[in-house]
């Protein structure tokens, strides 16, 4: 007779609250955070320069990189909080502060006034 093995993960209460979906999510896929935060910053970059672009005519690409870098940046400081995983959220947010500094500093020097 054949023995059925349990799954490799553990089932979460989908109706606990969508942060706990991410919780458990990030825990059992390790990819998922950066994938995530990727997203977020490339709707944001994107969504910034087609915006500004269609309304002047052109866009201020190291401002938009900029601000979606400042957004993600945040998301991470927040998923800091709640993901208990210590070691991948230093990573994460090492890179994130990193990406920061050199889009602001990309967005400072290329101003023109």
């Amino acid at each position: 007779m054949a023995v059925i093995s349990p799954p490799n993960y553990t089932l979460y209460d989908s109706s606990a609250g969508f942060d706990v979906a991410i919780v458990q999510t990030t825990t059992q896929v390790g990819a998922f955070l950066p994938m995530l935060l990727l997203f977020v910053w490339i709707i944001i970059f994107l969504g910034g320069v087609r915006g500004q672009t269609r309304r002047t005519g052109s866009a201020e690409t190291p401002l938009w990189a900029a601000l979606a870098s400042m957004a993600t940046f945040m998301l991470s400081l927040i998923f800091t909080l709640v993901i208990e995983s210590n070691v991948m959220m230093s990573t994460i947010l090492g890179i994130t502060l990193g990406l920061t500094i050199l889009t602001g500093v990309w967005a400072f020097m290329s101003s023109k006034d």
